[in-house]
């Protein structure tokens, strides 16, 4: 037991502190298109026959390449939308030039701050390519990035559900305000966001009544919804807003699926969508504390399990923050980034790993995900019999493999090797 905390303390730490050399060393790498969240929606149209096609753009300062001019820096960017029909026939192209302008140089370094753009273009229904052009124009450099979507004739259809959108709502205080779209299906949030499943019912004839019914299911063990609502709505529009506000006290981290579905006159509509759900940088205050130290078992020893079970509950809350302050790699910081690693691995793991039995980070998968991070190599056979896979990690010379044995997607440990043989 002392090896697996040992272990865990040191992937920690070598995490933390080698994930901040690569960060700084790749600082001056600009243009990757990886750190662009480029996304398209398509939502029903008040105008009747068309289609409002919703494009969103998302990227962190440290995308951009800034020069410096006085006392600011500066980043002078084009933006460039094309859509294109499937015979090549550009329907729009809008083109946008864009200053993103700071004062300090940390900034210009920033994963944190980022820069927004939202578009909406009102087309007809039909399969489009939406192709997105970002240049530097300091550098005459560029890259490109597109996306196929196919729009519904809402109008034709007579009822419908438009596209399903996860945002984090914005305040004065972050983004000036501005919603965060969270690209499913892993949705990652931080516990003290809002969070919020946007999206629209439309009635081609506004007299129309539609009976609501939405659901959040979990998609593991037990299939009671920990959100349901039902609803007539009679409300004489042709579009109808619906948004759900999520927060980890309704819903906890996992896979789940959220189904819509509307009737109106023996017309039925359904929709439904899979995200898995990671809430990140839980504050100590909101972790049910049994709870925790539950989660805890792989680097608690015997006798410090033991001694927790005759505690009471201000005990073990005691001995939780006392227990992990000894791995405070930064005193001077408000949060202790270990621990909130492990929770963030133990989330990681319900969200990636559960399965119809037990909750992710019980399974041997989970486990060593816990214990060792994501490893650095992965080999996938899941299409032999029995499925397996196998998880190298570099830095401890592991070799994991995992077999589902009755291939029904529960993959258990089955050896581990030395690969400096």
């Amino acid at each position: 037991m002392k090896f697996l905390k040992f272990s865990f303390i040191f992937t920690i730490f070598w995490i933390l502190s080698f994930g901040s050399f690569l960060k700084s060393f790749s600082a001056d790498e600009r243009l990757n298109i990886e750190d662009v969240i480029f996304a398209v929606y398509d939502i029903p149209s008040e105008k009747e026959g068309m289609n409002t096609l919703y494009v969103y753009l998302k990227m962190p300062y440290n995308f951009f390449r800034f020069i410096k001019e006085d006392d600011k820096f500066i980043a002078d960017y084009e933006f460039s939308i094309e859509i294109s029909d499937e015979e090549n026939n550009i329907h729009k192209n809008n083109i946008m030039q864009e200053k993103i302008i700071v004062s300090n140089f940390e900034d210009t370094n920033s994963d944190e701050k980022i820069f927004l753009k939202e578009m909406e273009f009102e087309v007809s229904p039909s399969k489009y390519n939406v192709r997105l052009v970002i240049t530097d124009l300091d550098m005459r450099k560029s890259i490109t990035q597109s996306k196929e979507i196919t729009l519904k004739d809402f109008w034709k259809e007579e009822i419908g559900i438009s596209d399903i959108i996860f945002y984090v709502e914005g305040d004065s205080s972050f983004n000036s305000g501005k919603n965060v779209i969270i690209p499913e299906p892993n949705v990652n949030i931080d516990y003290n966001s809002n969070l919020v499943i946007n999206y629209y019912i439309f009635k081609s004839d506004i007299e129309k009544r539609i009976v609501l019914n939405s659901k959040i299911i979990p998609e593991f063990k037990t299939k009671t919804p920990v959100y349901e609502e039902n609803e007539e709505i009679y409300d004489k529009k042709n579009l109808t807003k619906r948004e759900i506000r999520l927060i980890p006290e309704l819903i906890s981290a996992g896979p789940y699926v959220f189904r819509i579905n509307v009737l109106s006159e023996g017309i039925k509509r359904e929709r439904e969508i899979e995200f898995s759900l990671l809430w990140e940088n839980f504050p100590i205050s909101a972790l049910h504390i049994n709870t925790a130290i539950e989660r805890m078992k792989y680097i608690l020893t015997e006798e410090e399990y033991e001694k927790i079970s005759l505690m009471n509950q201000s005990e073990k809350k005691d001995f939780f923050i006392d227990f992990w302050k000894e791995f405070d790699i930064d005193t001077t910081m408000e949060k202790n980034e270990v621990m909130e690693e492990y929770f963030r691995r133990v989330n990681y793991a319900d969200q990636n790993f559960s399965d119809l039995n037990n909750d992710g980070w019980e399974s041997d998968m989970g486990r060593i995900q816990i214990l060792y991070g994501k490893p650095d190599n992965v080999i996938k056979r899941h299409n032999l019999i029995p499925p397996y896979e196998s998880w190298e990690y570099y830095n401890i010379n592991r070799r994991y493999n995992f077999w589902d044995e009755f291939s029904i997607g529960v993959f258990k440990l089955k050896n581990v090797y030395d690969i400096r043989r």
